[in-house]
């Protein structure tokens, strides 16, 4: 039936090469799966078997097959076909990692590498992966997850390798979190209590009188907590800038830490300071 052609399955014209191919699948997929849509389990199916002829056929650099053309190959062309077979099922897969950011590597050592962003390895989460086209797990990504960490997918031999995002305002040193926050030089000098914000939500810190800029406050107990027991700390180094400007660097959010490899500033002989805070 001409509604089970390839092309007309992925909405393309015959001409398209194989990124407008992929494209085309990428889109449809995420529309169509059944875990985004319930009743599209069967156009997702034919999305991805189109997918695999036509990409099979660029590869090959001859006509997809269609309905109407499919036949069995001939013995002596068996090889070929099985060959073409196994690069089809391998680029289906490679496109899953696309869809549903999952990078697969060589495809005999059953490593998987997974995006998670920070807070999510900071809290812990569940991801679902795809092993394969049709395949899929869910995994545990427990509290206190580390950028690199490997994780070994239930019930598989499959390596999962964790690549945690960098957050544009909390940086992690171990289980410890440091943050940057701006007050002016009037709170500073007499004292004041700031609203900032901690990985489990906003806490009202007091800045002792006579802070310098570069003073490092400790908030305890208040880092990374992991599944056997352990919690780090957080660290707050105040920076001095203009009153308007502590106002509006706090407010937006925005930290003046660096780059993510930079690592904590040093304090230096400064003083760590008790903190005085409530939820």
């Amino acid at each position: 039936m001409a509604e089970r052609d390839p092309h007309i399955v992925l909405g393309i014209g015959r001409g398209a090469g194989p990124e407008e191919i992929r494209r085309a699948y990428i889109a449809l997929a995420k529309r169509f799966h059944p875990d985004v849509n319930p009743d599209g389990e069967a156009r997702f199916k034919a999305i991805n078997a189109a997918y695999g002829i036509l990409s099979a056929a660029v590869r090959s650099h001859r006509p997809a097959q269609t309905p109407h053309s499919h036949r069995e190959p001939p013995r002596q062309e068996r090889p070929q076909y099985e060959r073409r077979q196994h690069e089809r099922s391998r680029d289906e897969g490679n496109a899953f990692s696309e869809l549903f950011g999952v990078a697969r590597k060589k495809a005999g050592d059953q490593t998987l590498s997974v995006n998670v962003e920070f807070l999510e390895a900071i809290h812990g989460t569940k991801r679902r992966i795809w092993l394969g086209p049709r395949e899929s797990i869910e995994i545990t990504i427990p509290r206190g997850a580390r950028d690199g960490q490997i994780l070994v997918a239930p019930g598989t031999s499959a390596r999962i390798v964790l690549h945690v995002a960098a957050h544009s305002f909390f940086r992690r040193m171990g289980l410890d979190i440091w943050v940057v926050i701006p007050v002016s030089p009037i709170e500073a000098a007499r004292g004041t209590r700031i609203t900032i914000p901690t990985i489990s939500g906003k806490v009202v810190l007091t800045v002792p009188r006579l802070s310098d800029s570069g003073t490092v406050l400790r908030l305890a107990g208040m880092g990374v907590a992991t599944d056997d027991g352990k919690w780090g700390d957080q660290f707050v180094r105040l920076r001095l800038v203009s009153g308007r400007k502590a106002d509006l660097t706090r407010n937006s959010g925005h930290s003046d830490f660096g780059t993510p490899d930079s690592g904590p500033p040093d304090p230096g002989p400064r003083k760590i300071h008790p903190l005085d805070f409530q939820a």
